[in-house]
């Protein structure tokens, strides 16, 4: 398969300053940096420029003639192609000036105040670059993974057809049948070691961006409040990347039969509570209220693997949170069923699911129809949940209306014990 990593193009950095002498100075202080320059000399020339290319880095100007640099900046940040595009303003105000603050309101990430020192104008720059080389590499790694699923789905695709055409022209069923489970199993392996290798390719990068965040966020180097909140979201970016990584792999071990669990009497109410209590904040910025209910002095300990259960619990909250209307609630009950098992049972009040895809909710990489830019995740949530379940002797299920909202609900096995 050709790799795609090879076709990253130098980043571009944009030089936006109306006198020429400070294009120079600028442009002679980078020219050692693995990127293109592109300089202008006005507000409206460099809004063209930023139409026509992507930037790894924007260098501002404050005060121009016509559209100034903050005027500029508010511009790019309202715009959707270019609104995350780093701005460093260029300004010979004074650190304690209030237009500092005006600054970082219309989007500046940092301020550097003329005369600029070189040192530190390349030091920063430097570190733009490789933070946008390393988001660069990681979109490239993603459609590489996304060109070989397509490769090993056309392939097959017409081994399967291959195989239906031999079984028509021999008419043995019973040897096209074995062939059949033949392959099967050679396309499972075909993935195991696929997704192995496609870990290790994408955690290469990956582990770059969160160890380098951290050594920034722990670094004696004073950053601007925008500077901590940005690396904040890159680190929590990069974690979120490498949980997906790991519940990839994960489901793999499921199909492929190698994934353990450690089967343990568990307390089903203190794992509950604690999982709410990580909860409150993202609930809170959905605005959905969290209700709880159980029987006072009743004991919930199940038979679980106390990892894969909290993994199973989060899943299904964080699902009733997401897919929840504005200023709506759920609500997480603990019941006894009476018989071998306890239930975990959250309802939504979203908008619940239609009729046609119920059929789909537990099938791998399947997303309904949802805003798929707004919710995250790789679609194997709910069906690695209900193997993990099963394989902990328990089940899975729910109830929907559509327009109305969602019940979900887990029942696991009671402690002997």
């Amino acid at each position: 398969m050709k790799n795609l990593s090879v076709q990253l193009s130098l980043p571009k950095i944009l030089i936006v300053d109306d006198k020429e002498e400070n294009l120079f100075a600028v442009g002679q202080v980078l020219e050692s940096v693995d990127a293109d320059l592109i300089k202008v000399n006005s507000g409206n020339e460099g809004l063209f420029q930023v139409m026509k290319h992507e930037f790894a880095l924007i260098l501002l100007d404050v005060q121009m003639p016509g559209i100034n640099g903050f005027e500029t900046a508010e511009i790019l940040r309202g715009n959707k192609k270019t609104q995350r595009v780093p701005i460093v303003f260029l300004t010979a105000f004074d650190k304690e000036d209030t237009n500092i603050f005006k600054g970082y309101h219309a989007g500046a990430v940092d301020y550097l105040i003329k005369p600029i020192n070189p040192d530190i104008l390349l030091s920063k720059v430097k570190v733009f670059l490789e933070l946008y080389n390393q988001k660069q590499q990681l979109k490239l790694r993603k459609k590489d993974l996304e060109l070989e699923v397509q490769e090993r789905t056309l392939f097959l695709h017409e081994t399967n057809k291959k195989l239906l055409e031999e079984m028509e022209e021999r008419k043995q069923a019973q040897t096209e049948s074995m062939r059949a489970k033949e392959e099967a199993e050679k396309a499972n392996k075909a993935k195991t070691v696929f997704l192995d290798r496609m870990s290790h390719e994408l955690r290469t990068p990956l582990n770059s961006i969160i160890g380098f965040t951290q050594v920034m966020q722990s670094s004696k180097t004073k950053l601007s409040e925008i500077d901590k909140e940005n690396l904040g979201f890159i680190y929590s970016g990069g974690k979120r990347l490498e949980e997906l990584i790991n519940k990839l792999l994960d489901y793999s071990k499921i199909e492929t039969g190698k994934l353990e669990t450690s089967i343990q009497r568990v307390d089903l109410a203190s794992m509950v509570e604690n999982s709410l209590f990580s909860f409150k904040t993202f609930a809170g910025s959905k605005n959905v209220d969290i209700q709880y209910s159980k029987i006072e002095n009743e004991n919930y300990f199940v038979e679980a693997d106390p990892q894969r259960l909290m993994q199973i619990i989060e899943n299904i909250i964080s699902n009733a949170i997401k897919f929840n209307k504005p200023n709506g609630s759920i609500v997480v009950s603990l019941e006894n069923q009476k018989d071998e098992f306890f239930r975990i049972g959250v309802r939504d009040t979203g908008t619940g699911i239609l009729d046609k895809n119920k059929d789909l909710l537990f099938n791998s990489f399947e997303r309904l129809d949802v805003d798929r830019d707004a919710i995250e995740g790789v679609g194997i949530g709910l069906v690695f949940s209900k193997k993990l379940v099963e394989m902990m002797g328990g089940d899975i299920g729910f109830e929907s209306v559509y327009g109305e909202g969602s019940y979900f609900f887990i029942d696991l096995p009671k402690s002997r014990v």
